[in-house]
């Protein structure tokens, strides 16, 4: 198609009725973008290639005033990207870094991507530098310590479809996590001048924009709750940003983060199979895609001999590979998958399954790669799938990238749960999965306890008073486990059942509600941690604690002790980190009061912590779920891994699939809250209990919503590595 005649189609299509305008536009951006990525109009530059830039920016603006018309909220113009020079040229040093670790990574980028400096932003002492480029219809963010232009950093495309579908003039492309250092970046259209940054501890932060994008660093303790665009006419908009969620309870009522069934538009269930699911070339071996090396030592951990490896691109567009093996253990094959992310080198190892010439167990099989903001599905898909799609919650389609067997897809997270659904050449659905399941956090009212009326004079053990610290007129934190049998008696009930040399912890139960936590100093165990649940618990000067609603309780206790304790969190205002609790920290010993209730059962409880107890120890730990792990679970054989879970002295986890030593493992990472015996891994919605006890870390669920993590969690110990 001409340049001129697409600008005549353009004017033409002013003309029509809105709706098959607004979809006119979308399909000629899409046809525009791809004649723009073609080698050969690369080469013709001049006027051409100006009318061509012209003419997407025209589309651009097409499409948003469509939609405006239609009531939308829409990503508008991007003049700086579209005119192909944002910002300046990358220096040197930070175009040769990004080169040298593309070179080395499976799954590169072209070799003749340029970046352009958009933007560098300081915090404290370090310095940062956003960079951006071009990759087909995609825009493209890597941001990486100015000094270190050859790290990793973190780098996000964008997918033109994300920005058309963007209920903001902004858009939250990626968080990043660095020593000390959190960020936040993405993209403004023309209309934004600065955006407005709000912060869980006050901080408000005024970022501006140039080139289209913006970069906003800061403490990684001080959560976003909040992001704003401030539009050049004067209005403020709301910029969706999903890991705010539950940062803040809203307007002030007390919350918890709830997981909620959701219904997905897309069929309910996939067809009946009608045969098996093979996949041809890989039976075959025949060569598709390009040539894949196996690591030696993940081939040696199996005991078996490489047969054969491919990687497949199944998005020209998008550099993420499937590395696919066939390795022969013990006379059967296995088929190993390696999941290839760009600039990273490498995987050690991959998720290995048995093999036969029937192909898959269904006619599609799905890996999720959950990030804060945006999230990947991919994985293989039988010779009988023609087409695939992906359903958001919001009923949104987004097309899926299929070739040669191989899918992949990435969404806005905060549009998940969705439906993939894959279709035969007789448009049947023959797989339908829900991914990662059928719930969605939702920031849900704290419920009224249900702990009833009671009577009953309380025993010894549960009158506390919170100004001495002392339960019954004794001492128990601190004290050893002795002493504490001696005054209240033999426990109801002791947790494990039988104490052993190697055990670092424990706990005893006395009467309906409290339960002692003990952790291990030396030789000897101390009291670490009370738990009450009893309704007849009587605190001094606050009443039948747990007969009161959480806030009046809170008032009392401020009332009754605050010259010895301070309200740290008041109650429910923390709904994705602290749920249906608040906190009261002492002012000159590490003590601390949490207050609160359970949202499932509506019983109310109140935990006192000593003398800080540890938590697991830092460190990095392993776990293995083989096969007949998830068969037993019900769940896909293909899914057996290595995981390693590395907890660090400044509050931060990383997991990792497979052996840590591998350079450039994909990895999940975020901070990790310690709240007594339970662990909650922020980023995620997982909250676990935890023991530990001669170098193996054990866990309890807590609240984990998909299948395939509370087995992780829970399949057996993870042994201490290092």
């Amino acid at each position: 198609m001409s340049d001129s005649a697409a600008l005549e189609r353009l004017l033409s299509a002013l003309e029509r009725p809105a709706a098959p305008r607004a979809a006119f536009a979308d399909a000629l951006l899409d046809r525009l973008v791809v004649e723009l990525d073609r080698p050969a109009l690369r080469r013709r530059r001049g006027r051409r290639l100006v009318v061509a830039f012209a003419a997407v920016v025209a589309v651009v603006a097409i499409a948003t005033t469509v939609a405006a018309a239609l009531g939308h909220d829409v990503f508008g113009g991007l003049d700086s990207w579209l005119s192909g020079s944002p910002g300046r040229p990358a220096p040197h040093g930070q175009q040769a870094g990004f080169a040298r670790r593309n070179t080395r990574s499976y799954a590169a980028f072209p070799a003749h991507t340029r970046l352009r400096l958009l933007q560098t932003a300081s915090h404290k002492t370090r310095s940062f530098s956003l960079l951006g480029f071009r990759n087909g219809p995609a825009f493209c963010l890597r941001l990486v310590p100015t000094r270190a232009p050859a790290s990793l950093g973190v780098n996000q495309c964008v997918a033109l479809r994300e920005l058309r579908s963007a209920r903001a003039p902004a858009l939250a492309a990626s968080t990043a996590h660095f020593r000390s250092v959190d960020a936040i970046f993405g993209f403004a259209d023309d209309s934004v001048r600065t955006l407005e940054v709000r912060h869980l501890r006050g901080d408000v932060q005024l970022v501006q924009v140039a080139n289209n994008a913006f970069v906003e660093l800061h403490g990684p303790s001080d959560a976003i709750v909040s992001v704003v665009a401030h539009i050049r006419d004067g209005r403020t908009v709301a910029v969706p940003f999903g890991p705010a969620l539950g940062v803040q309870a809203p307007n002030g009522v007390p919350s918890y983060v709830a997981m909620r069934p959701v219904q997905l538009a897309g069929p309910a269930q996939a067809a009946p199979p009608s045969g098996p699911s093979p996949i041809s070339w890989l039976t075959a071996r025949v060569p598709r895609g390009v040539p894949y090396t196996v690591d030696a030592r993940f081939v040696r951990h199996l005991g078996g001999s490489l047969v054969f490896a491919r990687s497949i691109q199944p998005d020209p567009n998008d550099p993420y590979r499937l590395g696919i093996a066939l390795i022969k253990v013990e006379g059967q094959l296995r088929l190993c998958l390696f999941e290839l992310f760009p600039l990273r080198g490498r995987p050690l190892g991959g998720l290995c399954s048995p093999w036969s010439a029937d192909g898959l167990p269904d006619a599609v099989s799905t890996r999720v790669m959950f990030r804060e903001l945006f999230t990947r599905v991919s994985g293989l898909a039988a010779d009988t799938v023609r087409t695939m799609k992906l359903i958001l919650v919001d009923g949104r389609v987004v097309p899926v990238r299929l070739r040669d067997n191989v899918y992949t897809v990435e969404a806005p997270s905060d549009e998940f749960p969705a439906k993939l659904v894959a279709y035969d050449d007789a448009r049947r659905p023959v797989a339908v999965h829900v991914v990662p399941t059928d719930r969605r956090p939702v920031v849900t009212p704290c419920p009224v306890p249900s702990n009833g009326h009671v009577t009953a004079p309380a025993p010894l053990y549960d009158r506390l008073n919170l100004a001495t610290g002392r339960v019954g007129g004794h001492s128990v934190l601190g004290r050893p486990l002795a002493e504490i049998e001696a005054a209240f008696g033999r426990p109801s009930a002791t947790s494990p059942s039988r104490v052993t040399p190697s055990m670092t912890s424990l706990a005893i139960e006395y009467g309906i509600g409290l339960t002692i936590g003990f952790h291990r100093t030396g030789r000897v165990f101390r009291a670490v941690s009370l738990d009450y649940r009893d309704p007849r618990l009587t605190v001094t000067g606050v009443g039948r604690a747990l007969q009161l609603p959480p806030t009046e309780l809170e008032r009392r206790v401020a009332s009754a002790v605050g010259g010895r304790y301070r309200l740290v969190t008041s109650y429910g205002s923390r709904p994705n980190r602290l749920g249906c609790r608040g906190v009261f920290q002492a002012r000159t010993t590490r003590v601390s009061v949490i207050f609160g209730l359970d949202p499932a059962t509506r019983r109310a409880s109140l935990v006192i912590l000593g003398i800080a107890r540890p938590g697991p120890p830092v460190g990095t730990y392993l776990t293995k779920i083989t096969a007949a792990d998830l068969v037993r679970a019900g769940l896909p054989p293909e899914d057996a891994h290595w995981e390693t879970l590395t907890l660090r002295a400044d509050g931060t986890w990383r997991g990792v699939w497979f052996h840590p030593r591998a350079a450039d493992q994909p990895p999940a990472e975020g901070r990790y809250v310690i709240e007594g015996e339970r662990i909650r891994l922020l980023g995620t919605p997982d909250l676990v209990r935890w023991r530990y006890s001669h170098g193996a870390l054990t866990f309890t669920v807590v609240h984990v919503p998909d299948r395939l993590a509370r087995l992780v969690y829970t399949a057996r110990a993870w042994t201490k590595i290092r």
